[in-house]
């Protein structure tokens, strides 16, 4: 009875969790702002914003001294005069630091000298009435320089991704499925595992149902197209990214790419909770009963001497 109370419980809460990671509206109602600015060191986040209110105000006074020196040539004029002309003379409604990112590289040359490179990035979504604006800003600091800005845009938000009937694709038909499916079936086999009487190793094959999803794939929907995520490798004329393993709780999740104004469903193969319906078929996966002599003899043990 204990254990199927636990797994009634446990039933419930992964089955709201999957039903709340999946609500838009629920999701609509998180602020990022808060969060953002909660993990971004203070300094960088001071800088990002008085080059955000230099930009909004046309300062170009106050925003020179956050400049690069490589953006401060007469052949960059030009492009910051555009960049002051298109940003709307209304002051936004509402501003919200939705994104932040940071990397460092260290960059050794045949002569043994070392370089460190540091970067910021800091993305805000601005409001003015019905449009709605990116600004991006890049700090760089080179070998422990002060940071300054490298780069400086402003562009459109792209509209977000909605499928209407007209446009439910095969593939899509599949994603949407396949994510409900599959945290489901992860979720049903976690539950079950307190069912199995003598189950051996049962904290392990709980790891296992829970964060085992083996390979991974992404849907998008602005593309409409299924990628290979794990294993995967990214290049670039930088960077070589190999992806051999990653651990998806449920196996399933879905992610909106609000500067990409795209939506992913990201599924896996649930291996952890297929290998263990495998095992439970094979009845491998419950400590055999002990026999009746040696529970006689373990009762006996016990016993207390006789006076």
């Amino acid at each position: 009875m204990k254990n199927s109370a636990i797994g009634a419980r446990l039933a419930v809460a992964l089955l709201a969790l999957v039903f709340v990671s999946g609500c838009d509206s629920i999701q609509s109602m998180l602020v990022l702002d808060p969060v953002v600015r909660a993990v971004m060191p203070d300094e960088r986040e001071a800088q990002s914003d008085e080059i955000l209110n230099a930009v909004l105000g046309r300062d170009r006074e106050a925003l020179t001294p956050h400049l690069h020196e490589m953006i401060r040539g007469e052949e960059f004029q030009a492009g910051f005069d555009q960049l002051l002309d298109y940003v709307p003379h209304a002051a936004p409604e509402t501003i919200d630091l939705i994104s932040y990112k940071s990397h460092s590289q260290t960059n050794v040359a045949a002569n043994g000298t070392q370089r460190r490179l540091e970067v910021y990035d800091a993305t805000y979504r601005l409001a003015f009435g019905e449009r709605q604006e990116f600004l991006y800003i890049r700090l760089r600091s080179q070998d422990g320089a002060p940071f300054l800005a490298d780069t400086i845009r402003m562009f459109p938000v792209p509209e977000p991704v909605h499928a209407s009937p007209a446009d439910l694709t095969p593939g899509y038909i599949a994603a949407l499925v396949l994510v409900i499916v599959v945290p489901t079936l992860v979720a049903f086999t976690f539950v079950f595992t307190f069912f199995v009487k003598r189950l051996k190793r049962r904290i392990l094959w709980s790891a296992l149902i829970l964060f085992i999803g083996y390979p991974a794939f992404t849907y998008s929907m602005r593309a409409g197209t299924w990628s290979l995520t794990s294993p995967g490798v990214t290049a670039s004329e930088t960077s070589f990214n190999l992806n051999l393993i990653e651990f998806n709780f449920l196996s399933a999740g879905y992610l909106e790419n609000i500067i990409a104004g795209d939506r992913l469903f990201e599924i896996a193969v649930p291996l952890g909770a297929l290998l263990f319906w495998l095992q439970y078929l094979r009845g491998r996966l419950a400590r055999k009963p002990q026999a009746p002599a040696a529970v006689e003899a373990i009762e006996a043990a016990a016993k207390p001497p006789a006076a």
